[in-house]
């Protein structure tokens, strides 16, 4: 398959450099960037080449292809081309009945759920990261294709099996994330989280370098960053960085990843990839207070500007506050929506992903980042993305739950607030 790169206006206003970037990522990922802009042509025939060998999306086409048989099917993604493109876990949440014992598996991940709440709300988006050739990986690739995201830059391996969290949920709907598990054994609990598909084999050089030309955004979390794939990440959001994308990183501290260092290293290496890769940051209270800033949880509420001083190359800051609310400052604004107060809550997994999914859906639809400059649309994205991390508690699992654009829109119509 051949398609042309390059040719859009907006390419033609990038530095040179940047252009490369876009169009050779994978030659990119290997040889000196400072090169590029001399070595443009072989680094786009070298893509051509293995864009055919391993049949990929068509982004720019905003078309996928898959083999059946001994013919290659086209098929139209119905959001067009994806504007996000999102790095990092996609797994199963497998929940605990503390009564019964029994286990129910749910399809998740911080960085896939975000993936199928960004489509769900109509934003197009193309997921990143590896799974295993097992059932739970059938089972992942099934949701993500049938929610329109753009799966052509998955790895499948045999080596290591998707991953599989144990998450006790509590009766008021908070949860617990207890483990890992490999299979749906009872007795099969591991600690390491480098065991799994997602963290070993993540590799930039199975990402199509037609998204990063095509995108306006890459979304990452941090779960990943202790792994192997941690290295991918931070390659991805460098190439981000020169290709004009705006990173977005959700903070999501979760313990149980980290097991393999101390608190402070885990910190350490959480700070200093935010400070040197994040523009727009999303943090809940807990993440605040592990990051360990000396901001007080109070100050962050009245004073979110203080929290985004922390970051020198943010340029938005949202602090989630559970049933509170969430600050935020984001370019000059600064401001508190409160939470909706007319939610029955029975599963708060995935919540925070929707929300985020909801403020970058939100904030594209209006026009990007730039939009957020206003006042009034800043505290209208933000409450949008407030209803979306509302609605997707009200059931259980992080994907099912998710809301589309119209539910969003319904449900803010009928508030007062």
């Amino acid at each position: 398959m051949f398609i042309q790169v390059g040719t859009a206006d907006k390419g033609a206003q990038r530095a040179p450099a940047t252009l490369a970037a876009a169009n050779g990522c994978r030659w990119l990922c290997r040889r000196d960037l400072a090169e590029c802009a001399t070595r443009r042509g072989s680094a786009r025939a070298r893509i051509q080449r293995t864009r055919a060998k391993r049949v990929r999306l068509a982004a720019g086409a905003a078309t996928s292809i898959t083999a059946q048989g001994n013919r290659d099917v086209v098929t139209e993604n119905p959001l067009g081309a994806p504007k996000v493109i999102l790095a990092g876990e996609a797994l199963m949440d497998v929940f605990l009945d503390e009564q019964s014992g029994a286990r129910t598996a749910k399809p998740g991940g911080a960085v896939a759920n975000c993936s199928t709440a960004l489509t769900k709300l109509e934003t197009a988006a193309a997921f990143v990261g590896c799974l295993g050739q097992d059932a739970a990986g059938d089972e992942l690739m099934d949701v993500l294709e049938h929610a329109a995201v753009n799966t052509a830059s998955v790895r499948r391996i045999d080596k290591y099996p998707t991953r599989r969290v144990l998450v006790s949920t509590q009766p008021d709907g908070n949860r617990q994330f207890v483990g890992f598990a490999s299979s749906d054994s009872t007795e099969d609990v591991l600690s390491d989280t480098a065991l799994f598909a997602d963290s070993c084999c993540m590799d930039p050089e199975y990402v199509d370098g037609v998204l990063f030309y095509a995108a306006q955004a890459l979304v990452t979390g941090t779960l990943l960053l202790p792994t192997p794939s941690g290295v991918a990440i931070r390659e991805m959001a460098k190439i981000a960085d020169m290709c004009k994308l705006k990173v977005f990183v959700d903070v999501n501290w979760r313990p149980v990843f980290w097991k393999m260092r101390t608190n402070q290293q885990a910190r350490d290496e959480i700070l200093a990839y935010l400070r040197d890769c994040a523009n727009y940051i999303k943090l809940s209270d807990e993440d605040l207070a592990f990051l360990n800033l000396g901001i007080d949880p109070a100050e962050a509420l009245r004073n979110p500007d203080r929290v985004r001083q922390e970051f020198r190359r943010a340029e938005g800051v949202l602090v989630t506050f559970g049933a509170k609310g969430t600050s935020f400052s984001i370019h000059s604004n600064q401001g508190f929506v409160p939470s909706f107060d007319n939610i029955d809550q029975v599963d708060s997994t995935g919540a925070g992903d929707a929300f985020f999914a909801g403020f970058l859906s939100e904030t594209i639809r209006r026009g990007g980042t730039g939009a957020l400059i206003d006042s009034t649309t800043c505290h209208e994205v933000v409450r949008f993305a407030s209803a979306c991390g509302a609605l997707t508690v009200t059931r259980q699992g992080a994907m099912e739950a998710q809301p589309s654009r119209a539910q969003v829109e319904a449900f803010l119509s009928d508030q007062t607030v």
